[in-house]
């Protein structure tokens, strides 16, 4: 933690929330302003100063403005609490490292928090339609964060299969790069192979493990 938090500029002592609301346009306009308001709620709730928001950006037309909006939000509180805003690209995993606690958009960045072991409040906002759909149509009421996914917190229904097999293709794509930066990563290694599992790729999954075996794992 320490070592992100020097990476990005911020105290040791400083409370640091990562928000991280998506990059599509449906993403931010949905979650982008119910995440400053959750922020906002936390910072009067736990109180004190020396609060830091940290909101990884992804270089797509829908993130312009972003980072002024974010600077417009902590210039409405007073000076003394000390409240920042650090939004820039590339910074994701930096980010979680060094927060105190997150709120994620339900995707492949819940599974990124919980292999960094970074608290965090899943949150997937959707049109009333959509939300009338899965609730009223389907009757589901599963988890929607993918770490529980594949850890098995929820079968998949048939109303929702086709979106969680694409999360789980970008879950299996985001475990291999960061396994071909550090393929010593035993806890990684062992989330791919779970993900290959999902979907139905059990040769592969099998030669995870099989890697993971001989690796020496930590007690």
């Amino acid at each position: 933690r320490e070592e992100a938090r020097a990476a990005l500029g911020i105290e040791s002592y400083a409370r640091v929330l990562a928000l991280l609301p998506g990059s599509r346009a449906s993403e931010i306009r949905f979650h982008f302003e119910l995440f400053l308001a959750a922020a906002r709620q936390a910072i009067e709730s736990v109180g004190g100063s020396k609060w830091t928001i940290v909101i990884p950006q992804v270089a797509t037309p829908a993130s312009l403005g972003l980072s002024a909006r974010a600077a417009q939000w902590a210039d409405e509180f007073p000076a003394l609490l000390g409240v920042r805003v650090i939004a820039r690209p590339d910074i994701s995993a930096d980010a979680m490292r060094a927060a105190d606690a997150a709120v994620v958009k339900s995707g492949t960045s819940t599974l990124e928090a919980a292999l960094l072991c970074c608290p965090q409040v899943v949150v997937f906002k959707t049109s009333a339609f959509t939300h009338a759909l899965v609730r009223k149509i389907f009757g589901y009421r599963g988890a929607i964060s993918l770490a529980n996914l594949v850890h098995g917190g929820a079968a998949a229904i048939d109303g929702t299969a086709e979106s969680l097999v694409s999360e789980c293709v970008g879950a299996s794509a985001t475990l291999e790069r960061m396994l071909l930066i550090d393929p010593n990563r035993s806890d990684i290694r062992l989330f791919y192979s779970v993900v290959l599992y999902r979907l139905d790729n059990v040769i592969e999954a099998q030669r995870e493990l099989l890697l993971l075996s001989q690796q020496k794992l930590p007690s």
